[in-house]
């Protein structure tokens, strides 16, 4: 199924600019760079007692995860003047008075974590305030949707989609900035009924048979100043809404209900099958109603080359889906059991591989 972007949820928005890293008694501002393009470190050297009474300060970079970590330069506090570590020689450091701007080319994972003010020449005397932490932002993991409840009719669907960063370092406190994707929806009624809760969760609210065919997915990215690289979308969460007791419509009624109609061969309602081209399948509609139902077969083309359902033509038996596969064939198909009390469905998702 074909999904169009519509982003419904921002979430946990922090400025990088505010947001600041404690460790031992000291503060880091942060910056952010994306892996593979240019980025620039910052270090303001303070006027305070614990730089102008040393004669040499080192920048060392800690690596978050090991703990470790190495020279990049060092500062001669009287002069101003500063001397590369051997790593770092074509590094190309900028002065203007007491700030000192380290201006990478290719951001690298290595390069992630924090750049620190040391006095003179050992690890043990660390200058507060002194210093930055540098995120390299890279794709994210691929997420994955899921519902916090079982789908049940005129009830709140409510579904959440988790997240795995993949930046550097891994303590780099970046909320998601997760995106919604879902089919393109044409009844004005759903699209009301689409929402986002505080926590970014999408909400569809009073749940209808008619959200059967219903496929939401999400991706994300790291909520930094600078743009972010964009995770994969997650596999689609097709809503399956849970049966009834004992199979009968609510109340009493003769309108159709979800299990009243069920596929076979061997496809669950609102499942995946994947196919290859020229492959043959052959699904029946089975329905089951009081009043008597009728069964059809209808299609919305992945492509969205009709923006409804349409018919499956030149079927043999209303009741009988029979494909042998081509491109045009992949997208999802809805077996209908109607009667004059109303309609229920089970759908599949063909999706076609080499």
């Amino acid at each position: 199924m074909a999904f169009s972007e519509l982003t419904l949820a921002l979430i946990q928005f922090i400025l990088l600019e505010s947001f600041f890293i404690e460790r031992t008694a000291c503060r880091f501002s942060v910056v952010a760079g994306v892996e593979g393009a240019p980025v620039t470190v910052t270090i303001d050297l303070p006027m305070s007692d614990a730089v102008n009474t040393v004669s040499l300060i080192t920048i060392m970079l800690e690596d978050h995860n090991t703990r470790k970590k190495e020279d990049v330069f060092y500062i001669f506090v009287k002069e101003l003047t500063f001397k590369r570590q051997l790593r770092f020689l074509a590094l190309d450091i900028v002065r203007s008075l007491r700030t000192f701007e380290l201006r990478f080319t290719n951001t690298t994972p290595d390069l992630a974590g924090t750049f620190g003010c040391y006095q003179g020449t050992g690890e043990s005397h660390r200058v507060a305030d002194c210093g930055q932490l540098l995120i390299v932002l890279r794709k994210p993991m691929k997420p994955m949707v899921e519902a916090l409840k079982k789908p049940a009719l005129s009830k709140t669907l409510e579904l959440i989609c988790h997240t795995q960063s993949a930046s550097l370092p891994h303590d780099h406190n970046l909320g998601p900035l997760v995106r919604w994707h879902r089919p393109a929806i044409h009844d004005e009624w759903q699209v009301g009924r689409i929402r986002t809760s505080k926590d970014g969760h999408l909400l569809l609210d009073h749940l209808s048979q008619d959200d059967f065919d219903l496929g939401f997915a999400c991706s994300f990215s790291d909520n930094a100043t600078v743009p972010a690289p964009q995770s994969d979308p997650s596999d689609p969460y097709y809503i399956v809404i849970a049966e009834a007791d004992e199979g009968s419509a609510p109340g009493g009624s003769g309108k159709p209900f979800y299990s009243h109609v069920y596929i076979t061969s061997h496809v669950l309602d609102a499942s995946v099958v994947k196919a290859a081209l020229g492959d043959e399948l052959k699904y029946k509609c089975n329905v089951k109603c009081t009043p008597a139902c009728e069964a059809s077969w209808s299609f919305l083309s992945k492509t969205h080359a009709h923006k409804n359902y349409q018919p499956v033509k030149d079927l043999t038996f209303p009741d009988e889906l029979m494909l042998k596969v081509k491109k045009e064939d992949e997208g999802t198909y809805r077996c209908t059991a109607s009667n004059p009390e109303g309609r229920a469905y089970a759908t599949f998702h063909l999706n076609i591989h080499p």
